[in-house]
C-alpha cells in the first residue's frame, strides 16, 4: 500500500483526518434546480405527505400548499404510495385495516383487513405489491396491490421493523430495532445478508433510489441523541452525517440532495442536507402540538417510472449478452446489437457469441516447458526446479548466482548468456533487469491499497469500500467530502485541506502547548488537551462550544484517541504514568494502566478491535497494546527504540504505524507486532506526531 508518509517538528504535536462539507451537487432528472434556496427540478415539482395527530396531510417543501388528504386516518398509521397510480396506502394499526387514497384526497376506500402487530410497510412499484413486516411473528409478507394473493417473503426473523423496497435493483431491505441491526434480500427471499449490527437502536430507515444507498437512524439506548447514518446497498462506504440531534427522529425521507425528517420534541419538518446533515430549511407546522410520524417525498425520481425501468432492464440485458465481445451497440431494442470480439476470442459460427481460443493447442505460444490457457490470453508455466526467465516465455533450470551478483530483488539465476534476475510468480521484471513488480512483490504491484491477481504474470488494481480508483487505474482515494487537517502548535489549533487552501486558526484563546489532539466524526467535535493547563477540553469544529471534560487529577497528558464507535476517549498522562479513559462527556473516568508502565505518550485506539496502542518513552521504551479495558496487554515493540512518541493506524490494512523521536524514523507492524519494518529515516528533528493518508 502506498502511503503519504508526513513527519512533523515538535511545534507541530499531532494531526488528526476531518472531512469538510462537500461541494454540494444537485441531483435533477428532468433540468436544473433552481436558485439555492429551492428545491424545485424543471418538470414535476416534490410535495411531501406525512401523517400528523390523526390524519394525512401534504405540504410543499416551501411550506406553502399546506392541506388535508385524510381525517381520521387512525391513531397510530404506517404509510406509502404509489406514483403511478397516484394513491397513498396506509395501515391503521388499531382498526388493523389497509387503506388507501388518491394523492389529492378523493376516493378514500378501505382495502382489506390485516393482521395484527404490523410495523413496517413499502409499496413495490414494479411489481405491484404491497409488503409489509411483522416484528412480533418474526415474518414479512407480500400481497398484490388489492389485498388479495398475500404470501410469506421471509420467516423467522428477529424482530423485523422497517422495511423498504427497491423493485429497480430487486432488493428488500429490514431493521430490527430490538437487535440493532440492519438486514437485505432479494425480492424472492434468497441471499439474505447482514449489513450491520450496533448497540444501539435503530429507530428509522429509508432508501436512496438513484444513489443506490440506505439511509437509517442510530439512538442511543438513553434516547439522548441520535445520528445519520448510511452505506451502499453491500453494507459498504458507510457515512455517518456530522450533524446530530439531541431528540429522537421520528421520521425520514430522501430526494435528491436532501433529507427530510421530522424530531419528537420539535414540532416541524426539517430539510438538510444529505451529505452534512446541516438544516437548511425549517418547514413549520400551523399549531402542531405532536410531531409527524410518517413522511413521504412524493416525485417520480423517487420511484421511477416501469417504462424506464424496463428499458434499463433491456439495456442490462443488452449488456450482459455482450459477453465477451470488443464493442458492442445497443439500441432500442436489445436484440439490436453488432459482436466484434477481443483479442483472444473468435465470433461463434452464429455471429452472436464469442468464444475463447485456447492458444496452448496452437502451436505457437513459444512456452518451451509448460502453457496454461485463460479466457483471452495464456500464460507459461515452469516444472519444480525451473524459473521462467524474463521473457515469459523460457523456463531455465533453477542454479543460483553467487553473491546475488546482479543485485536482483528477488532472485537471480545462472544461464549461458549470464546472470538473469527473476521474480515470484505474481510478480514480473522492470525495464532495469533488477526490480520485480506485482502482488508479490514489496512494490505491491503500484496499487495504493488492493492488487488483484489475474495471472501469475498480470493484475489490476482496487479499492477498499469508499475509496474510489483513479484514472491512473492504480491510486486510490477517499469517496465523499475532502479531508483537512488538523494541527496544534504551540499558540492555536490550526486545519488546511492537503493542497495547502483553506489555512485558518480553529482556536487560538486560551490554548497554549497542546500534544494531545483528536476528532470525533459523529458529533464532529475536537477533543484537545492543555500539557501546560493541565485540562481536557471538547469544542466544535468552528471553535464554538468549547467544553472542559477533565480537570482534576491530571498532570501531563500527551496523547489523546477518540473511540468513535464505542463513544469514549482515552489520555495517556506522562506524570502520572497512566493511561485513563471516560465517556465522551467526561463522565465514568478509570484508570486503564497504572501499572509497568513509564511515561506513555502517543496512544492510539482501533474501535473495531476493540484494542488500545501507546508508546512508552520512559524505562525499557517500547509499544504496547491492551483491550479498552486494560487487560490482555501485549508487547508490539521493544528493540531499537530510544524515544517512541507518536502512533498512528491505518485502519483498512490493520497495521500499526510509530515514530521515534530520538532517531527520527518511522516503522510499522501488524497489530500483533508481526512483520515490523523500518520505513523511512531522516534527519529533520525530533518527530513527535504524523499521519497516514490514503487518498
Amino acid at each position: 500500500m502506498r502511503l503519504s508518509l508526513i513527519l512533523l517538528l515538535p511545534v507541530v504535536v499531532k494531526f488528526s483526518f476531518v472531512s469538510v462539507l462537500a461541494q454540494q451537487h444537485r441531483n435533477c432528472p428532468e433540468g436544473p434546480l433552481g436558485r439555492e434556496e429551492t428545491f424545485t427540478c424543471v418538470g414535476s415539482v416534490p410535495f411531501l405527505i406525512f401523517f400528523h395527530g390523526n390524519s394525512i396531510f401534504r405540504i410543499d417543501p416551501e411550506g406553502t400548499n399546506h392541506e388535508q388528504l385524510v381525517v381520521n386516518a387512525g391513531s397510530y398509521v404506517i404509510m406509502d404510495f404509489h406514483y403511478m397510480e397516484e394513491r397513498i396506502y396506509w395501515v391503521d394499526l388499531e382498526r388493523q385495516h389497509l387503506q388507501r387514497v388518491f394523492l389529492n384526497g378523493s376516493s378514500q376506500e378501505r382495502v382489506c383487513k390485516i393482521e395484527k402487530n404490523v410495523s413496517g410497510m413499502a409499496i413495490n412499484w414494479i411489481n405491484e405489491e404491497i409488503i409489509w413486516s411483522n416484528q412480533r411473528e418474526g415474518i414479512i409478507t407480500v400481497t398484490d396491490m388489492n389485498g388479495n394473493h398475500s404470501h410469506v417473503l421471509l420467516s423467522t426473523l428477529k424482530y423485523p421493523a422497517k422495511i423498504a423496497v427497491d423493485p429497480v435493483k430487486r432488493f428488500i431491505f429490514w431493521s430490527s430495532e430490538v437487535a440493532g441491526s440492519l438486514h437485505r434480500a432479494d425480492l424472492s427471499g434468497i441471499e439474505v445478508k447482514t449489513l450491520l449490527e450496533t448497540p444501539e437502536k435503530i429507530t428509522a430507515m429509508s432508501l436512496d433510489v438513484p444513489d443506490k444507498r440506505l439511509f437509517w437512524v442510530q439512538e442511543n439506548r438513553e434516547g439522548s441523541n441520535c445520528h445519520i447514518w448510511s452505506c451502499d446497498y453491500d453494507g459498504g462506504s458507510v457515512h455517518v452525517i456530522k450533524h446530530q440531534t439531541q431528540h429522537s427522529l421520528l421520521a425520514m425521507s430522501l430526494f435528491g440532495d436532501h433529507i427530510f425528517y421530522s424530531t419528537l420534541k420539535k414540532k416541524a419538518i426539517w430539510i438538510g442536507n444529505k451529505y452534512t446533515g446541516k438544516a437548511m430549511v425549517r418547514i413549520n407546522l400551523n399549531s402542531s402540538s405532536v410531531a409527524p410520524r410518517e413522511l413521504r417525498v412524493v416525485h417520480p425520481l423517487v420511484q421511477p417510472k416501469v417504462e424506464e425501468d424496463a428499458r434499463d432492464s433491456e439495456r442490462e440485458l443488452c449488456t450482459l449478452r455482450k459477453g465477451n465481445c470488443s464493442s458492442l451497440a445497443c439500441g432500442q431494442e436489445p436484440t439490436s446489437h453488432l459482436c466484434v470480439c477481443a483479442q483472444g476470442y473468435s465470433l461463434s459460427p452464429d455471429g452472436k457469441f464469442c468464444a475463447d481460443v485456447n492458444e496452448c493447442a496452437l502451436w505457437d505460444h513459444g512456452c518451451t516447458l509448460g502453457c496454461e490457457n485463460t479466457p483471452g490470453s495464456y500464460y507459461c508455466t515452469c516444472p519444480a526446479g525451473f524459473v521462467l526467465l524474463p521473457d515469459g516465455k523460457r523456463c531455465h533450470q533453477l542454479v543460483s548466482c553467487p553473491n546475488n551478483a546482479s543485485e536482483c530483488s528477488h532472485g537471480c539465476v545462472l544461464t549461458a548468456d549470464g546472470p538473469q534476475c527473476f521474480c515470484p510468480e505474481g510478480s514480473v521484471l522492470e525495464k532495469d533487469g533488477k526490480t520485480c513488480s506485482g502482488c508479490s512483490s514489496p512494490d505491491n504491484g503500484g496499487c495504493s491499497q488492493l492488487c488483484i491477481p489475474l495471472s501469475p504474470v498480470s493484475w489490476e488494481c482496487g479499492c477498499f469500500p469508499g475509496y474510489d480508483l483513479q484514472l491512473d487505474q492504480k491510486r486510490c482515494t477517499a469517496s465523499g467530502p475532502q479531508p483537512v487537517l488538523l494541527f496544534a502548535n504551540s499558540k492555536d489549533i490550526r486545519h488546511m485541506h492537503f493542497d495547502g487552501t483553506d489555512y485558518e486558526s480553529l482556536l487560538n484563546q486560551q490554548v497554549g502547548m497542546v500534544f494531545a489532539l483528536d476528532h470525533d466524526p459523529v458529533e464532529n467535535k475536537l477533543y484537545f488537551a492543555h500539557t501546560a493547563l493541565k485540562w481536557i477540553e471538547r469544542a466544535n469544529m468552528d471553535g464554538s462550544q468549547r467544553e472542559r471534560l477533565i480537570e482534576e487529577r491530571v498532570d501531563t497528558p500527551e496523547g489523546l484517541a477518540v473511540d468513535w464507535i464505542n463513544r469514549r476517549f482515552y489520555w495517556t498522562d506522562r506524570g502520572k504514568s497512566v493511561i485513563e479513559g471516560s465517556d465522551l462527556n467526561g463522565n465514568h473516568r478509570q484508570v486503564i494502566i497504572q501499572e509497568n508502565i513509564s511515561q506513555p505518550r502517543g496512544i492510539a485506539v482501533h474501535p473495531t478491535a476493540r484494542r488500545l496502542f501507546w508508546t512508552n518513552t520512559g524505562i525499557n521504551p517500547r509499544i504496547e497494546s491492551s483491550s479498552l479495558q486494560g487487560f490482555s496487554r501485549l508487547v508490539i515493540a521493544s528493540s531499537h527504540l530510544l524515544e517512541p512518541s507518536g502512533i498512528t493506524i491505518d485502519y483498512l490494512t490493520d497495521t500499526l504505524y510509530w515514530c521515534d523521536a530520538k532517531q527520527s524514523v518511522i516503522e510499522m507492524a501488524n497489530l500483533d507486532g508481526s512483520n515490523r519494518q523500518r520505513l523511512a529515516q531522516n534527519d529533520v528533528g525530533e518527530a513527535l506526531g504524523w499521519l497516514i493518508s490514503s487518498s
